[in-house]
């Protein structure tokens, strides 16, 4: 390491306190406290995505060859945690993403939103509904149809027209999207760049952290590449209003547009039939009349 990259680490272990916390500068292993260090300065540090991959890739070339790999195994630790069938279930439901490449790039941004946001659901699914960054990822879905819908009467004035305009094709811009896939890659970006090696996973395998991603359904393989607790069918109702209330209760109660229920449904690939609401896939307007009576 040369004096550069010295005083760059010395800076870096005295702005986010791990001395003060007893941690020597010269350690070559990073536990879980200085992963999360890491991950909450580059998002203070830094005002957009790209700014901020560059702000991490810079911390982590900044140490030792050893320790990236440890930052590397409590990704792992931390990406193998949230990987469960009920979180991406309620990931499924809540913010529409579809198929495996969806669910690990989700599970990407969850890590990046920082420590108290992702302890809050690591363990329990059902708690992705009120998680703020998530209320406000609805939030911005709900203004995105309201602010383009446009009302009018028939020339008869039989029937009233809906005309729904778009400005562009997701609600939410690429800063706020919920995942995160180039995250996952910056440890394995500054390991290059620092070692001229490309041995990272490797390296991390090599000290028994084993990646439930890329998720491989179906596909006898060495270690688990699917997501840990009892798989089931997220279409079917009663099972996930007993695994996730929460959820279920936060789509009945919430004031959800036609037009945003579709949304949902052709991200998913298919509809999802909630109580009391019935809508289509296909381009028909779907009918979410809510019959209190079935409550």
């Amino acid at each position: 390491m040369d004096g550069h990259s010295r005083r760059l680490r010395k800076t870096w272990f005295v702005s986010t306190g791990r001395l003060r916390a007893g941690f020597p500068a010269q350690s070559p292993l990073m536990d879980v406290n200085g992963f999360w260090d890491l991950i909450e300065d580059s998002a203070r540090e830094s005002r957009n995505r790209a700014e901020r991959l560059r702000v991490l890739e810079d911390r982590l070339v900044a140490l030792p060859a050893e320790e990236m790999v440890d930052f590397r195994c409590q990704w792992i630790a931390m990406a193998n945690r949230a990987c469960s069938y009920d979180m991406w279930a309620s990931a499924w439901s809540t913010l529409g993403l579809p198929g495996t490449n969806g669910f690990e790039y989700f599970v990407s941004w969850l890590i990046s939103l920082g420590r108290n946001a992702y302890e809050s659901v690591a363990d329990d699914p059902d708690a992705l509904i009120d998680l703020p960054q998530v209320r406000r990822l609805l939030e911005l879905e709900q203004f995105f149809f309201h602010g383009h819908r446009h009302t009018s009467w028939s020339r008869g004035g039989a029937f009233r027209l809906i005309r729904i305009t778009k400005t562009r094709r997701d609600p939410w811009a690429y800063d706020e999207y919920p995942e995160f896939e180039l995250m996952q890659y910056a440890a394995l970006h500054a390991y290059k760049k620092a070692t001229g090696r490309d041995d990272l996973y490797e390296r991390a395998e090599s000290k028994g952290a084993h990646s439930r991603f890329p998720l491989l359904p179906g596909i006898e393989t060495e270690h688990p590449a699917s997501p840990h607790g009892d798989d089931w069918d997220f279409e079917d109702e009663a099972e996930f209003a007993r695994r996730l209330p929460r959820t279920v209760h936060a789509r009945r109660t919430a004031i959800i547009p036609p037009e945003l229920m579709l949304s949902f449904s052709r991200r998913r690939g298919n509809a999802w039939r909630w109580p009391g609401r019935k809508y289509v896939e296909n381009d028909e307007v779907p009918n979410v009349s809510h019959d209190k009576s079935s409550e």
